[in-house]
């Protein structure tokens, strides 16, 4: 299922935004994204900022159609005390049916939703109903600051 591999691929980043020694897995996570978004057919620049950088990919956009903002980050918290885990924090480990990974529920599984839903789509019609933007964002810490500045 390319869906489920894509999230397990996404999820072995160790993207923890709030440590300095996790900086190269958070830019890997963040130069994976693009290559997905690129290989759907979207438009994507990674975007330099004072800390990760954030993602910004769009359609072609058509005048006259709605736009929508797809929002989403790649960065993860911190995964301390490590004796709390079962398995590796980045590692998924599928129990039951459920995955187990720093990321998992936030906010990876719901982006790679996302992309894996906008990839079918593509991929059955080549175009969607609407302009579409997404940003992806690698400091949910720090958003509120990078959102206030003009991204193209």
């Amino acid at each position: 299922m390319p869906a489920l591999d894509d999230l397990l691929t996404c999820l072995r980043f160790a993207s923890v935004s709030t440590d300095s020694k996790r900086n190269d897995d958070t830019r890997a996570c963040a130069q994976w994204l693009v290559a997905k978004l690129k290989s759907m057919g979207l438009t994507t620049e990674l975007h330099e900022t004072p800390g990760h950088p954030v993602i910004v990919a769009k359609n072609k956009h058509v005048a006259g159609r709605r736009t929508v903002l797809l929002y989403g980050h790649y960065d993860v918290q911190p995964v301390e005390p490590l004796s709390e885990w079962l398995s590796p924090p980045f590692e998924p480990a599928i129990r039951e049916g459920r995955i187990y990974c720093r990321g998992a529920t936030d906010n990876k599984g719901q982006l790679i939703a996302h992309v894996s839903g906008l990839a079918e789509t593509l991929a059955q019609h080549n175009d969607l109903p609407v302009n579409l933007t997404i940003l992806f964002e690698g400091e949910e810490v720090r958003c509120n600051g990078l959102l206030d500045q003009r991204l193209p």
